[in-house]
């Protein structure tokens, strides 16, 4: 079996230098399980953003663990957390859109999926069948009034990783307009959000091409827009006759199979770039687009499928 391989960019930012006279500042941090990058005119952008990133996955992430996310999966239970309990509806949206393909609940399959990349090791199949039974979003409860949540079965976990990066970049945002700050982008591991212009211009973004790691296809020009790329490059396990994709369909507990490898979507906030990007890649080319063509916020889905890049 190869060795386990991860690419987290699927976005290339472009033509970060101005002139001389007008400099552009850039610094990065590790947040998020990813490298965060800020970049903008203004000096103090980066430590603001990195500030609210920080205080989101402090709340969300699964990896710290008095979060408050991981209070919820160890106890079942979580009590006046509006954020969560926004978060979790923010979800279940897209869960119903998607005829149940989105469900944040495969959270005891993502661990098991997250250990098998990280061992280049297939899970077994019975570990797979057993985990399936904790996985449905009518196994959740949620009191939206007073942001209260509660798991119906012992053992159950939820994973937001398809949507809370999203709405952390999309805090950061909120924050550096609260602060004054209209120029700047902020790149958390290929969720992108591009806040006004660059010395006037649109913020350049490349798309990477999904099989090879140099080559760009297309350049997005961008001003208060988002834009998230999903792929099956970003992070899989690869045997030695298959490549088995981070995204885990919840009906059948293994990564999605089909046509698509890449899906880009830019919209006007990255919460939503995020999930509709999962979700495509979960549907399917034509489903995908069908289902969100049109949805609110969306100003273009570009897919990439196997018969592309053959």
């Amino acid at each position: 079996m190869k060795h386990t391989k991860i690419l987290i960019v699927g976005l290339v930012i472009l033509s970060i230098t101005g002139c001389a006279k007008r400099h552009l500042y850039s610094d990065k941090q590790f947040l998020l399980g990813t490298v965060v990058e800020v970049i903008s005119p203004y000096q103090e952008a980066a430590n603001i953003a990195f500030k609210e990133i920080k205080r989101v996955e402090n709340i969300f992430s699964i990896f710290i663990e008095d979060s408050a996310l991981s209070h919820l999966n160890k106890t079942g239970f979580l009590n006046n957390n509006f954020e969560v309990a926004f978060l979790i509806e923010k979800s279940k949206k897209f869960y119903e859109l998607t005829g149940k393909k989105f469900d944040i609940t495969v959270g005891p399959l993502a661990r098991i999926w997250k250990e098998a990349i990280g061992d280049n090791n297939v899970p077994d199949d019975a570990e797979i069948k057993r985990a399936l039974r904790l996985v449905g979003f009518d196994k959740i409860y949620i009191d939206k009034k007073r942001g209260n949540i509660k798991f119906r079965d012992r053992g159950m976990g939820v994973d937001l990783g398809g949507i809370a990066k999203g709405y952390a970049v999309d805090c950061a945002v909120k924050e550096l307009k609260r602060k004054g700050i209209d120029s700047a982008i902020i790149n958390a591991g290929g969720d992108i959000y591009c806040l006004g212009s660059k010395f006037d211009r649109p913020w350049q973004l490349g798309l990477q091409h999904p099989r090879k790691k140099n080559k760009l296809f297309e350049t997005l020009k961008l001003r208060d827009l988002a834009v998230v790329t999903s792929g099956d490059y970003q992070q899989y396990l690869e045997s030695e006759t298959k490549r088995y994709s981070h995204i885990i369909d919840p009906k059948t507990g293994y990564p999605v199979e089909g046509d698509v490898i890449s899906v880009t979507v830019v919209a006007k906030d990255t919460l939503t770039a995020d999930a509709v990007a999962t979700c495509v890649f979960l549907l399917g080319k034509e489903k995908g687009i069908e289902v969100f063509k049109d949805y609110s916020g969306v100003e273009r889905i570009i897919v990439i499928t196997r018969d592309d890049v053959q």
